[in-house]
């Protein structure tokens, strides 16, 4: 954001007050769990009497669940959609007739949970806005909900930043919901990335017709709002701590440029290897693939992420019943430490011997005052450990765990990690995939050569070739004969 830009950004009483002097904005708020802090901002900023038709806060349970029926939790999203509709639907019954017809209904909801007095819960809530756009019928109905972590250390604070997030969010809903990249970025202002961490926003509606849900997580990822975002096997946007609480974990990175035979043995071989752990069971056990930011970019081959090919691989990954997740950590310490949010029990990291070698290259803890010690200290803690993948050169020679070329001042250091079970080598492995390198197999398909296509799975290779995936050949149409 250059200097101009920064000084005609709006405050959030600012934002309030533009909201109030448009008559033709009407609607209601009910906020539970952190204050009515965005309605206040509206009353304070003056002339709210031609924007608020109400207010509520129904923090008691029987009551919320009298108003928006019965929750089994009540800071979900879920619970933010009942609000949501309920509310609307309530306003525009009693006021659809006597209101002009240039009104633009709203409804703003949130469901909050702010440090509480003990300082044991989780800090986070639910936003949303369900509104009206003078471009569509009356009764056309839009909607934007997002999901934040609050990480301020106390209950005002958390509060004060709720209700700043919540005016840019009513903000960007009636002025900015055009130009999703501004949306997104104004969700922001005012408000630092210590304070506050935006993880999920979904929009629906016909103003929003032309719009994927996953395009606008990534955007959050990419603009530093959120460390990570998460797809579900339908390629559907989830929110992380309902995944990922105490679950253990199976995790996979690459780039997936496609997925490749070999991905697919070296999750199966790392589920078996788990389960034969100490009579582990699947109960509670999540397998997920992860994509940096890094290996996004790298797909566009200009250093910008190419959208299209973001979605390509999160439906390929899909198709094969695996979630998706987004991250900018490129260390794999960093990744650890995030799952540790999630009270997670077991993790584990699959990965290649290569990049097993570039774990132990020391140049990538230069940033940790402890070095290499410190970041494998964070990376290997009791509930973690690397499951390892073999390669074999085309000469038939096979680096593992045993055999590779690792810095020989950090032997010891490698063979404490090998020899007490913190890095486990995979040994039921399929032989057959051993040399699959999804380079290789990317520049094939570059190149229009065949045989890609068995190195991959059969409904991979079905829909490269159908939808002229990662600049494979389209097919030339046939011309109509006279």
């Amino acid at each position: 954001m250059n200097d101009r830009d920064q000084k005609a950004k709006l405050s959030a009483s600012e934002k309030a007050l533009k909201i109030n002097l448009d008559h033709n904005i009407y609607g209601t708020f009910a906020e539970i769990g952190a204050g009515q802090e965005v309605a206040r901002y509206f009353f304070q900023a003056g002339a709210a009497g031609g924007t608020v038709a109400s207010t509520i806060s129904a923090y008691d349970m029987a009551f919320s669940d009298h108003l928006y029926g019965k929750a089994a939790r009540y800071v979900c999203q879920k619970r933010v959609e009942q609000m949501l509709l309920k509310e609307y639907r309530s306003l525009t019954t009693i006021l659809q007739e006597t209101r002009p017809k240039e009104t633009k209904f709203f409804a703003y909801a949130n469901t909050v949970s702010v440090r509480n007095f003990q300082g044991t819960n989780e800090c986070h809530g639910w936003m949303g806005i369900r509104f009206q756009d003078k471009r569509h019928r009356e009764n056309d109905a839009n909607e934007i909900i997002i999901h934040v972590r609050l990480l301020d250390n106390d209950k005002i604070s958390q509060s004060q930043a709720i209700g700043v997030c919540g005016v840019n969010l009513c903000y960007g809903a009636h002025f900015l919901s055009r130009d999703m990249d501004a949306f997104v970025v104004s969700l922001m202002d005012n408000l630092s990335h210590e304070r506050i961490e935006i993880d999920m926003i979904c929009v629906k509606g016909p103003l929003f017709a032309g719009v994927d849900n996953r395009i606008l997580a990534l955007k959050l990822v990419k603009n530093k709002m959120a460390h990570a975002v998460v797809f579900d096997e339908k390629g559907l946007v989830a929110q992380p701590s309902d995944l990922f609480y105490k679950k253990n974990i199976i995790v996979l990175r690459g780039s997936f440029r496609p997925p490749t035979h070999v991905n697919m043995d070296m999750i199966r071989c790392a589920n078996e290897i788990y389960l034969q752990e100490e009579g582990h069971s699947e109960d509670n056990l999540l397998t997920i693939t992860n994509i940096t930011l890094a290996n996004l970019r790298a797909g566009s081959g200009q250093g910008e992420i190419d959208d299209e090919d973001f979605l390509t691989r999160v439906d390929l990954l899909g198709g094969q019943g695996l979630k998706v997740l987004i991250t900018n950590f490129t260390d794999y310490y960093r990744l650890n430490l995030y799952f540790e949010r999630f009270k997670n029990q077991r993790v584990r990291f699959v990965l290649g011997i290569y990049n097993l070698m570039a774990l132990l290259d020391e140049s990538a803890y230069t940033d940790l005052s402890g070095g290499i010690l410190e970041g494998m200290g964070r990376l290997f803690d009791r509930n973690s450990k690397l499951y390892v993948y073999p390669y074999r050169e085309e000469d038939g020679h096979i680096h593992d765990c045993h055999h590779f070329e690792y810095p020989e001042h950090l032997k010891h250091l490698y063979f404490h990690l090998l020899n007490n079970g913190s890095i486990v080598p995979i040994t039921n492995h399929d032989p057959n995939y051993l040399s699959i390198w999804s380079r290789n197999v990317l520049e094939m398909i570059q190149k229009g050569e065949s045989g890609w296509e068995d190195q991959v799975p059969p409904s991979v290779a079905e829909t490269v070739m159908e939808k002229s995936l990662f600049g494979y050949p389209k097919k030339r149409k046939s011309k109509k004969k006279k």
